[in-house]
């Protein structure tokens, strides 16, 4: 015969002025001999390991939204690539469509700040930088950077000014005075002019760059000539526009090619 379900008495009302009861909690019984059970941590302790030790997950989710994340792993980092080398140096080299001639003294030596500059453009060129105490290249290449330059005393005070771009033939003149045997360069690009203020009497640098001939022989005396042909006279104060004027001026180097 099937059991009757056990019924649970009713409680006991306590008598009146007795302490009240309460039903002890069941205790978890532990075998003898076995290692007694960990303490459960303290709602504290609980919530310090969850401060202190944080899940991957968390720090991924901290990282993500931080501002001051400024750090690349390994394996994030990129790779260093090595400098390329400097191209052979290419330029067009246009005909002029103006030129100006101008003297200039170049007297003593250029001065230190002055080198720098010449060396910094022939890095921007990609030029090599072997020149002399006066700055001429010594170089045999097709292309070299140059610069004259004149002491800003009497007449010559902020008389001629090149615009950066145009073209220049530059009179290598001794004293300031103009003779016949005055050594002619061949026609410069003005890339930069500097004046140094600190020299006493201040001195301007032009900076030229300048297509290199094996005609190194030309003068003053042959630009009078090339300019009497076509019944003009060179002058110094004023850009050069007229086509035959400046032919008679290019034709002093004709192994110079233009890129027409």
């Amino acid at each position: 015969a099937m059991a009757e379900p056990a019924v649970a008495s009713p409680p006991v009302a306590a008598p009146p002025g007795a302490a009240p009861t309460f039903a002890a909690s069941p205790v978890a019984t532990q075998p003898v001999g076995s290692a007694p059970a960990a303490p459960e941590p303290r709602l504290d302790e609980a919530t310090s390991q969850q401060e202190f030790n944080p899940t991957e997950s968390a720090v991924e989710a901290v990282a993500a939204i931080s501002p001051f994340q400024d750090t690349v792993s390994a394996s994030e980092a990129p790779e260093t690539v090595p400098a390329e080398p400097l191209p052979p140096f290419e330029t067009e080299w246009k005909r002029p469509a103006g030129i100006y001639l101008s003297p200039m003294d170049s007297a003593g030596q250029p001065s230190a700040g002055a080198m720098e500059i010449l060396e910094e453009l022939h890095e921007e060129e990609g030029l090599p930088f072997d020149v002399d105490e006066r700055g001429n290249s010594r170089g045999d290449n097709d292309f070299s950077l140059t610069m004259f330059w004149w002491d800003e005393t009497g007449d010559f005070t902020e008389k001629w000014k090149f615009p950066k771009g145009r073209f220049v033939v530059p009179l290598q003149t001794m004293g300031r005075r103009m003779g016949v045997t005055a050594k002619a360069s061949p026609p410069g690009l003005v890339r930069h002019c500097y004046t140094d203020h600190s020299a006493n009497p201040p001195r301007t640098y032009y900076y030229v760059l300048v297509r290199n001939s094996a005609v190194r022989n030309v003068t003053f005396k042959d630009v009078q000539q090339n300019f009497a042909a076509i019944g003009a006279k060179p002058e110094f104060d004023s850009c050069f526009w007229v086509q035959t004027k400046i032919d008679a001026l290019l034709n002093l180097w004709p192994d110079i090619q233009y890129d027409d």
